[in-house]
Parts: C-alpha cells; structure tokens; sequence
C-alpha cells in the first residue's frame, strides 16, 4: 500500500520506515520517511500518503512529501546501475 513499497527500482541504498498509521473504513493516513541514494546524492524523504478506501479497494492516494524540491532535484540525479 505505500507508495515507495517497490522503491528499489529508483534509487540505490533504498530505506522505507513506516513512523505511524491511522485508519477508518474509508481512509488511511500513513506517516513515513524513506531514504535512498543515486550516484553520489542522498535524500531523506518525510511524507504523509492519504489513501482513499471504496469498497474495500483503493480508490485514490495522494502523497504530501516534507520536502518537494528537494525531491524533484534528486529524482533529476541520473541512476548508476553498480550492482
């Protein structure tokens, strides 16, 4: 359900910490801080994902990242691939 579940894929050293969680019948709010490296640049990345729950299935997610700047300039960092 999160939203950088599978975050491997964009960058290297990939972290996900799941800080907290609320939910109802129809929403979860996830509190969370991933982290992760491309080339030589690093980020910690603080967001809230609001997802919207109909009929039991997700409907919508929306993502409130701490910082969007700073996560547009290090998604613009091109991936090495050393693996």
């Amino acid at each position: 359900m999160l939203n950088n579940i599978a975050g491997d894929n964009h960058m290297d050293d990939y972290s996900l910490e799941l800080v907290d969680m609320l939910s109802s019948d129809q929403r979860v709010a996830v509190v969370a801080r991933t982290s992760g490296r491309r080339g030589d640049r690093q980020i910690v990345n603080d967001y809230v994902q609001l997802i919207r729950i109909d009929d039991g299935r997700i409907a919508e997610v929306w993502n409130y990242n701490w910082d969007q700047k700073a996560i547009a300039e290090f998604m613009e960092v091109p991936m090495t691939t050393a693996r």
